[in-house]
């Protein structure tokens, strides 16, 4: 079904089980189901981490990610997303451009300085070049301008995946 199952156990705490089985609720051929379901194999256990100041946009952003299995950690700002993975091995940071405290450019030029540094997506309304451009000069890997759809996300992260 495209899907995988792993365990987490301590001793003396227990087991957790789970499993992850993709489901798209969009209309599409059943190449395109088998196409995205083989291409995201690989990605069950990725760690996510949403730096987004605005609350709608954190909703919707994690409800996409829940529609393609995954869930994520969310943080109001460049700081707090900095201090978070420092704290915690992300695989992805999806890093809104404009936030309060430390904006998404700041917080990248600090991360990747990084050794295991996670991929950076730029998320911004702003979809110039130039755009683009600065995103990619403060170190980012991927760009993706909103409104964001559930097929730019998909791509991205199976894109990134398979560069690492």
């Amino acid at each position: 079904m495209g899907g995988c199952i792993w365990v987490a156990s301590k001793v003396g705490e227990g087991s957790t089980f789970s499993f992850k089985i993709p489901v798209n609720a969009s209309i599409s051929t059943q190449g395109e189901k088998q196409d995205r379901q083989q291409r995201l194999e690989g990605l069950c256990q990725i760690s996510i981490l949403l730096a987004e100041d605005n609350h709608v946009n954190q909703i919707v952003f994690k409800s996409i990610l829940s529609r393609l299995g995954y869930s994520c950690d969310i943080c109001s700002n460049g700081k707090e997303a900095v201090d978070k993975v420092r704290t915690k091995n992300y695989d992805f940071v999806f890093m809104d451009c404009h936030m309060p405290i430390m904006n998404g450019f700041e917080a990248t030029r600090e991360l990747v300085k990084l050794e295991n540094r996670p991929r950076i997506i730029a998320l911004t309304a702003s979809a110039l070049q130039e755009d683009k451009d600065h995103c990619f000069r403060a170190g980012m890997d991927a760009f993706i301008s909103k409104p964001i759809k559930v097929k730019d996300i998909e791509d991205c992260l199976f894109k990134l995946s398979s560069n690492s």
